[in-house]
């Protein structure tokens, strides 16, 4: 198997290690070298450097960009942010550029193709102060969504960055007429769709549809009471599942703005969310040190695995798990086959030696006789 492809998951630690698993094998490893292990070095942000996912990019607290190999484990700095302040707060890839986000609003573009070494680095966007999350539409990569701690959800078009193409409105005020405040956490665009959705600080649930006039959340849910930190989108995009500080993690259904359950297993703050992207699992990661994966539909822990470190972000490989288990089982079974195929026959030399021994008894008896 590629070397590439033998990881399912890839998690980010506060230690500023990047962890391989490999569920079919039941392991787990250190991706890059121990000596990068520092607090500066805190992994924020990952993501797929390309398509085939034997490369990713992660986005550190010393403000750097490293590159990661998956076939060979070897990485490179790719750059160094200076701009803005505070953590990065996203990361992705759009045709040769790089884009980052960091806390107080700045997002870069980040030029990595080596013939064109003009306008390397461009400060685009000033989306405001306190962004809690910047996520790319993967099915138009030119349309990214910006949202914080009293800074809305906004969309922006990459090739016309001037200003946003979609500026949400907040929730009318309560039943006391207060303002609501706001505190978008986390952001995914709907799949094939004019659709987004976010979680909040405020424990809510925001379904926005890009398409129509309106500017306020279509749908609005609850989970649980304490402030969501991640989400992750299941299958076609009618389902979202999310996580809280709490460690609470639950399935909400988007068209009637319901909770269907709750998963089970998890101790500890849920810092990263994903499902995998064709099958029916979601992995998580938090303060916890573990990496979890459920079955979305039984709602199973399947895999458990202890990475002992804290953990910030993880990706989940569009690697097949249950091939990959086949395939090892298969491996398996043929080095077990092989093992008895090349072993002496013991039986067949124990009957011969009953036979011999018998044969000397009456030899003797006769010499008695």
């Amino acid at each position: 198997m590629d070397g590439a492809r033998v990881y399912n998951v890839i998690a980010g630690a506060e230690t500023g290690l990047i962890k391989g698993i490999n569920i079919a094998q039941n392991s787990w490893k250190n991706l890059n070298d121990l000596s990068s292990a520092n607090k500066k070095n805190e992994i924020n942000v990952l993501q797929w450097f390309n398509k085939d996912q034997d490369t990713i990019i992660a986005g550190l607290r010393s403000r750097k960009v490293i590159q990661l190999n998956l076939s060979d484990e070897s990485g490179k700095e790719l750059l160094e942010c200076e701009v803005g302040t505070g953590n990065f707060t996203g990361l992705e890839v759009f045709e040769n550029s790089i884009v980052t986000s960091v806390e107080s609003g700045e997002i870069n573009k980040w030029n990595l193709d080596e013939n064109n070494k003009e306008d390397e680095t461009q400060c685009i966007i000033n989306a405001g102060k306190n962004i809690c999350r910047m996520r790319q539409n993967y099915s138009n990569s030119n349309l990214i969504a910006t949202g914080g701690k009293e800074n809305c959800l906004k969309i922006w078009d990459l090739n016309q960055p001037e200003k946003p193409s979609f500026i949400a409105k907040n929730v009318k005020n309560d039943w006391l007429d207060h303002r609501v405040p706001i505190w978008v956490k986390d952001i995914s665009f709907v799949p094939n769709s004019n659709k987004v959705v976010t979680c909040t600080g405020h424990h809510q649930i925001r379904l926005y549809d890009l398409s129509g006039k309106q500017k306020r959340p279509v749908l609005e849910a609850k989970y649980d009471e304490y402030p969501l930190t991640s989400l992750a989108l299941v299958g076609d995009g009618n389902q979202v599942i999310v996580g809280n500080t709490h460690g609470n993690m639950g399935l909400i259904d988007l068209r009637k703005g319901q909770l269907v359950y709750n998963y089970k297993g998890i101790a500890g703050s849920i810092k990263s969310l994903m499902c995998h992207p064709s099958s029916k699992y979601v992995a998580s990661c938090g303060l916890d040190r573990f990496v979890r994966v459920h079955d979305i539909k039984t709602r199973k822990l399947e895999y458990k695995f202890y990475l002992k470190s804290k953990l910030n972000c993880l990706l989940f490989s569009n690697l097949s798990i249950e091939n990959e288990e086949e395939e090892t089982s298969n491996d398996a079974k043929k080095d077990n086959d092989d093992m008895w195929e090349n072993m002496e026959t013991v039986g067949a030399s124990n009957t011969k030696r009953k036979i011999n021994d018998k044969d000397n008894k009456e030899k003797k008896k006769k010499k008695k006789t």
